[in-house]
């Protein structure tokens, strides 16, 4: 699988979040909007909604998400794109229909133990960390200034209420993946089913 055209909301940046981080000196403001965003994530036990995501070729993908706290997250593309982002708590897979290939990552060595911690912290972490304040939103860009290489993220957040709306890719080469949340039900009812990580892959493409 192309990990770099498709973009892949969380494993393309696996690089980037494998290590221990460590958050750079901050602004009182900059303190209280990360204290804001880590209690708003706290209290997103479960979410579903929709995702459109944007490759840095300008391919337009989208799909079905939800989540479910602790480090349980579920993305299913669309057709055309034959693919399913599955973390269970323990793995991340990623399914390819087509191919019926499934393909695990340690859930630690990617983005979704920040994102999906049961009690997330930004302020404690081992990267960069830099916040932006705009009129309606907060950007929390993250980076390892040991490893310039492995690129950045962005993520950002609406300020009143505070909610997770998009995050952005960069990577070395200043490519970028845009990932955008719609329609998004925060503490709605999740089934469990979604977050098991079969072995094999029926395709609804080779029948």
């Amino acid at each position: 699988m192309n990990f770099t055209r498709l973009g892949i909301i969380f494993l393309s940046l696996s690089t980037l979040w494998a290590g221990s981080v460590h958050a750079e000196k901050t602004q009182p403001s900059d303190t209280i909007a990360l204290e804001k965003i880590s209690t708003y994530l706290a209290n997103m036990k479960t979410a579903k909604g929709r995702f459109i995501q944007v490759g840095p070729d300008g391919v337009i993908s989208d799909g079905d998400f939800a989540l479910k706290r602790p480090n349980k997250m579920f993305f299913d593309y669309a057709p055309p794109t034959p693919v399913k982002v599955i973390s269970d708590g323990f793995w991340v897979a990623v399914q390819d229909d087509k191919l019926e290939t499934t393909n695990r990552y340690p859930i630690n060595e990617t983005p979704l133990k920040i994102l999906l911690a049961e009690k997330p912290n930004f302020q404690n972490s081992e990267y960069k960390i830099k916040v932006t304040h705009q009129q309606d939103s907060l950007l929390v860009d993250a980076s390892d200034p040991k490893s310039p290489e492995q690129g950045s993220i962005t993520l950002v957040f609406t300020q009143n209420p505070v909610q997770l709306r998009q995050w952005v890719v960069t990577d070395a080469q200043g490519l970028k993946t845009v990932v955008s949340l719609q329609d998004i039900k925060m503490n709605a009812p999740v089934e469990n089913k979604l977050f098991y990580i079969e072995n094999a892959v029926k395709s609804r493409y080779n029948q």
